[in-house]
């Protein structure tokens, strides 16, 4: 399976001196969040790696109009089916597809105003679904997790919601395994 990883760098590309022991922000098959962040940089890109053979499949350049939010956003989560990365910034949930030729960025949604405390794919009880939890916390009410399934429309990032996959009533939700 590939791994996706976002890393923010100040000069070239790199892909043969990545550290695999410091990584913090990818999706992966077992649901860890984690991302490379290195420097202070205004150049971010996504590697895909393999792996098996922990060896870059490609590289994407984050457009550089975009690149900004991305670097100070609260939240992010790469979809596994889709060239997608999901991120809140300002508690407004955001999909950045960064494929190659259709770049675009689009605001996503959601059913509440509450804020955002975290975002996560899980492809251990699903692996063929793209599956993102969204939890989301008011003070009145306590945090609610919500289970989304992401569309495969290639013109637009949709999200559809699970009716039978709702929490409420739960502390703050900030990570999830």
């Amino acid at each position: 399976f590939l791994l996706m990883c976002l890393v923010i760098q100040r000069s070239a590309p790199f892909c043969d001196n990545f550290d695999y022991n410091r990584r913090e922000g990818h999706q992966d098959k077992y649901q860890d969040d984690h991302s490379e962040f290195q420097g202070d940089g205004n150049h971010a890109f996504i590697y895909k790696f393999n792996v098996n053979k922990l060896e870059a499949q490609s590289m994407y350049e984050i457009a550089s109009n975009v690149a900004s939010d991305i670097l100070t956003a609260d939240f992010y989560a790469f979809s596994s089916t889709r060239s997608v990365l999901f991120y809140v910034k300002n508690n407004v949930l955001y999909a950045y597809n960064y494929d190659k030729g259709n770049e675009r960025v689009e605001t996503i949604p959601l059913e509440t105003t509450d804020q955002i405390t975290m975002l996560k794919f899980d492809l251990t009880m699903e692996p063929m679904k793209d599956a993102l939890f969204i939890a989301t916390y008011n003070t009145a009410e306590g945090g609610t997790l919500r289970k989304y399934y992401v569309g495969n429309n290639p013109d637009k990032v949709e999200l559809k919601a699970d009716p039978t996959a709702v929490w409420k009533g739960l502390t703050k939700v900030k990570n999830m395994s």
